[in-house]
């Protein structure tokens, strides 16, 4: 399984977003009046501080959560609650209309994608505390993360729905990935919101695949497939896959998850403006990798020494003019591993 959970940023993927709340709350879960358009939207998605984070899989919307700053208008977790004896934050947030498809709510990449990210965003905005009304459904998963419940018994809403609230201090709550990247000064790395979470075993990209996306590595061990079988584990900290994107060409290698496996993606925008853009950061992220620095820059086996591990080193910081070229053509049909089905496959 491979889930995505990025920002909602185009009116089609909010469109997407808004129609899944409703097949989850509506349809599935029977917790809201159903509505005319099929879509579930209110006052808090329109404001300036609010940011709308969804999770796919296979093309799918199956998850979701929104994010929202304290403002005059407040929060949904306010008009249910009185949060304020309670929290001692100086600048908060609070989660709302979190959801996940009833196929998925076994599916702990998806929980886990959601649930981190929102906080990787609320930490990196400066909050130092969030809270929120969970419902009793969501509360032993969301217990599991630190939390303070601020009341004995399940409560219940002026809408009629049951909730615990809680609150959440960042000290208590703040991811490996996060707290390393603060650590180190790496903070425009933080600024990238699209994650990837990967079941162990399953094959993120194939060889001959465009390389539309670099991969930091959050947690985890990916291991990178050449043709002949040879592999690399990459491990965490590590960007790969940079210079393919800067130079739109297709991967050499196929990229698969040896354990559950997080990543961050990063597209070619992205990695112009808020990586390769600091000179420090690409350093930083080559002194401090855990695993091997690698750039796969060509079609051979030349580029990385898969006998033994590669040394880290830098790179020339790419101008923003290089274009970024994309081939042209078809796209060949190829195996789970990225070799051509028109030719004999390599793989037992």
């Amino acid at each position: 399984m491979i889930v995505r959970v990025k920002v909602a940023e185009t009116d089609a993927e909010k469109d997407a977003l808004f129609e899944a709340r409703h097949r989850c709350y509506v349809e599935q879960g029977e917790w809201m009046d159903p509505r005319p358009d099929g879509r579930i939207v209110d006052v808090y998605d329109g404001l300036s501080v609010s940011v709308n984070f969804m999770a796919v899989c296979d093309g799918v919307v199956v998850g979701g959560v929104r994010y929202t700053e304290e403002n005059p208008l407040g929060t949904v977790a306010d008009e249910m609650f009185d949060f304020t004896p309670h929290l001692t934050g100086t600048k908060r947030a609070s989660p709302s209309m979190f959801f996940v498809d009833h196929a998925f709510q076994h599916a702990p990449a998806v929980v886990r994608g959601i649930t981190n990210t929102f906080h990787h965003y609320a930490v990196h905005a400066g909050c130092d505390e969030t809270y929120a009304a969970c419902s009793p459904t969501a509360w032993p998963t969301v217990k599991k993360f630190g939390v303070v419940e601020l009341a004995d018994d399940v409560l219940v809403g002026r809408n009629g729905l049951p909730f615990i609230p809680y609150k959440l201090a960042a000290s208590d709550y703040m991811e490996a990935f996060v707290s390393y990247m603060a650590d180190h000064e790496l903070g425009s790395v933080l600024d990238v919101w699209d994650r990837i979470f990967v079941t162990a075993g399953d094959t993120v990209v194939k060889r001959g695949e465009l390389a539309t996306h670099a991969f930091l590595v959050i947690g985890g061990e990916a291991v990178l497939r050449r043709e002949d079988g040879a592999t690399l584990t990459i491990r965490p900290h590590a960007l790969f896959g940079e210079q393919l994107v800067i130079e739109g060409r297709r991967w050499p290698y196929a990229l698969q998850a040896a354990t559950d496996l997080e990543l961050l993606a990063i597209d070619l925008d992205a990695l112009m403006d808020r990586v390769l853009a600091h000179p420090a950061v690409v350093t930083r992220l080559g002194e401090l990798s855990q695993g091997p620095w690698v750039q796969l820059l060509g079609d051979g086996a030349d580029e990385v020494d898969f006998d033994q591990e590669p040394r880290r080193h830098e790179r020339p910081r790419p101008q923003p003019s290089t274009p970024n070229v994309r081939p042209k053509g078809p796209e060949p049909q190829r195996d789970q591993w990225g070799d051509s089905v028109e030719e004999p496959s390599t793989r037992p």
